[in-house]
């Protein structure tokens, strides 16, 4: 499993170092007392991913697992190495866009810096005053005894909420933070919810593809679907290499098809003509566990993509696109739920973050939500923020996206690519966060996005029947017929469809 290994057993994730091993590189180094195992991306590094600073800067070696774009260059590990030790933490705020974990060490303290959306996913412990960091809870040896309310959690809704594991003495590392050997906790970023360019929905393709064009088209693959997010990423960029997967004739592949043309290669399969790799369970039980559960199928689904991709290593995504766009982490299942896709506009009367998370986690006890709740107060209570913006604000980076929604596109598949989440350029992100999400999630953002795009792009309906372009008040209407087409009418079913038939 690619990251770095801190102090921690990667003898305990043998089967999927591995599995991986044909698209990893794998360092091995000693440096002041500490131990460093790092797994790193064969196609994303041309250097070794390790920098060392020499007697100006005390001979402290840096190393990052992962990948970042700092002064409009991708992975010049050195110039931040440098200025790090020159200007401290707020250097990493200027990093454009990456998902890293960056490993400082010098004779005095190790320092680990998260990047600033956690996406990166490691996991520490504070074990003897002697710091430890792995990507796997599995990594990390002679654990503490399960937290039983921890364990309830993880099995009744398949993920943990906040920074937990199912272990107290180990942890996620915290999205943005910057950790000293002691376990003392800093961070580098802070979060606007009203930035002035707000209105700027526009000129978001624009940020995307200063984001693309930072990998060379030889290096970019597109996994496209039939809705929005994948398509908009598309708009102003050239990809290598593009794929969709889904029931053949309906839901994604027909509506992805209209832009094959946009790639050198591009194919459409089953999503599970791949077959299942014998390895696929040992091998996720490994990267999730303690923590989370894994969808089965993508493991297997994303190495027969990458080894299609052939030298296209870097997977452009579209996560959490739908809830920027659209405030899916607002909604809910059930007739309540229902009624609120129908009517979004209800969402003017302000409900409470208690009645949306309640709704949202269904399958938790009282004594656990009761959990959830107090890592949501602890989290949100100080942000100048609405309730609306709160909620998904803990849902993306503590709740069901960062803790459970990152295990396919960015987890599962960064084994294999090197994932690029568009959305989380800060820009971007924070401009979709600042929006009021009222009119978010009455669909009213979408028109303003795609104003600028082609009209190949922006006539075009999703697999839901609507387009960027259809009127927001008749979007609800639609979305509820097509959810019914591909749920009770053949040949309309989308793949997730599918997962959640074979569950059933």
């Amino acid at each position: 499993m690619r990251g770095i290994y801190l102090n921690t057993q990667i003898k305990a994730v043998e089967q999927s170092i591995a599995f991986f091993a044909p698209y990893n590189e794998h360092l091995t180094d000693s440096c002041f007392g500490h131990d460093i195992d790092l797994v790193y991306a064969k196609g994303e590094w041309q250097e070794k991913p390790v920098v060392a600073l020499g007697s100006e800067f005390g001979d402290a070696k840096v190393y990052c697992a992962g990948w970042f774009i700092y002064n409009n260059q991708r992975n010049n590990l050195k110039a931040l190495a440098q200025d790090y030790a020159r200007d401290g933490k707020q250097v990493f705020d200027k990093i454009t866009l990456g998902v890293f974990v960056f490993v400082h060490i010098d004779e005095s303290d190790v320092t680990v810096i998260c990047d600033v959306y956690g996406v990166s996913t490691h996991y520490l412990r504070n074990n003897r005053n002697k710091l430890e960091v792995a990507p796997s809870v599995k990594a990390f040896t002679d654990p503490g005894e399960v937290n039983p309310l921890l364990s309830e959690m993880l099995n009744s809704q398949r993920h943990l909420v906040g920074n937990y594991t199912v272990y107290d003495d180990i942890s996620r590392i915290d999205p943005g933070s910057v950790v000293n050997g002691k376990g003392n906790i800093d961070h580098y970023h802070v979060t606007n919810f009203n930035v002035e360019q707000k209105e700027q929905l526009a000129k978001i393709p624009q940020y995307f593809k200063s984001v693309v064009e930072c990998w060379p088209t030889s290096n970019r693959t597109l996994p496209i679907s039939g809705g929005l997010d994948s398509r908009l990423i598309l708009t102003n960029s050239e990809f290598d290499y593009g794929y969709t997967y889904g029931p053949e004739g309906s839901g994604d592949r027909p509506v992805a098809r209209q832009y094959a043309d946009c790639f050198n290669r591009y194919e459409e399969f089953e999503f599970t003509a791949p077959g299942l790799s014998e390895q696929e369970k040992p091998v996720q039980d490994e990267m999730f566990f303690g923590a989370s559960t894994w969808v089965g199928q993508l493991l297997s689904t994303y190495q027969y993509t990458r080894d299609n991709a052939k030298g296209a290593h870097a997977l452009f995504d579209g996560y959490i696109g739908d809830v920027l766009q659209r405030g899916n982490y607002l909604k809910f299942t059930g007739p309540k739920g229902s009624l609120l896709k129908l009517f979004p506009w209800f969402y003017r009367m302000g409900f409470s973050a208690k009645f949306i998370l309640r709704n949202r986690y269904k399958a938790l006890s009282e004594a656990t939500f009761a959990l959830l709740m107090a890592d949501f107060e602890k989290r949100t209570r100080q942000l100048p923020a609405s309730t609306y913006q709160k909620v998904i604000y803990y849902e993306l980076l503590y709740g069901r996206g960062g803790r459970f929604a990152i295990n396919g596109g960015m987890i599962t598949a960064g084994q294999f690519y090197s994932t690029v989440p568009v959305f989380l350029v800060s820009p971007v992100f924070e401009m979709f966060l600042s929006q009021n999400f009222v009119d978010t999630v009455q669909y009213k953002l979408i028109s303003k996005i795609w104003r600028d795009t082609a009209p190949r792009f922006s006539k075009a309906a999703s697999e839901a029947g609507v387009g960027p372009m259809t009127p927001y008040w008749i979007t609800p209407f639609k979305n509820i017929f097509y959810r019914f087409l591909s749920h009770y009418i053949p040949g309309y079913g989308t793949y997730a469809v599918g997962q959640q038939k074979n569950k059933s």
